[in-house]
């Protein structure tokens, strides 16, 4: 699948995270491209702790919304989870609207950017 114009992750390991920085939007075209990135982590790779770092998101609609709650639900039929690291206003807003902000595992405090080149 072809990196939608918009979004870049980079992805880095942190101990038994594995640090996704999501960089850019996050809607109907670059939301499939996403979610199947997330789904390789956990059912192809079997991690565990995957820590979306959210700082540079600069949009999210109701897809984005959509495709985290699937990604949380996938990690933890896994027994994993998916943790959220220093959203972004807007990431923040849309959740907290959504009213589902309380559903994730947020991490406000330091998780260095990904160092690794994105897909």
């Amino acid at each position: 699948m072809t990196v939608p114009d918009g979004l870049d992750l980079a992805y880095r390991r942190d101990g038994r995270d594995v640090v996704v920085a999501v960089r850019g939007d996050i809607d109907l075209s670059s939301a499939a491209y996403l979610e199947q990135a997330l789904a390789e982590l956990i059912d192809e790779q079997g991690n565990l702790s995957i820590v979306l770092d959210l700082e540079r998101l600069e949009f999210m609609g109701s897809t984005g919304v959509a495709l985290l709650l699937k990604a949380r639900e996938r990690a933890r039929l896994k027994g994993g989870e998916i943790i959220l690291a220093r959203p972004s206003s807007i990431a923040r807003r849309v959740l907290e609207i959504s009213g589902v902000f309380s559903a994730f595992d947020v991490r406000d405090d330091g998780v260095d950017p990904a160092v690794s080149d994105g897909r």
